[in-house]
């Protein structure tokens, strides 16, 4: 993936790519593990749809996997 030619004149935009993507990544990754979960609904929507799921079970499950990270 790397050509060395090419990072002199492409190091920032590399760099700020490379932020970016992590970011997304994190973010794509704690959605998938909350869409696993069932728990989409409460975190878009969370008022104008019905819970699925008890609200200390979320914070408890949202505690562990932030502690897992």
């Amino acid at each position: 993936m790397h050509h060395p030619g090419l990072v002199p004149t492409q190091q920032e935009p590399g760099l700020s790519i490379a932020l970016t993507t992590d970011s997304l990544g994190l973010i794509d990754c704690m959605l998938s593990a909350i869409t696993s979960q069932g728990w989409t609904l409460l975190v878009l929507e969370p008022l104008k749809r019905p819970r699925k799921v008890d609200d200390t079970l979320v914070l408890m499950q949202y505690t562990m996997k932030s502690k897992s990270i």
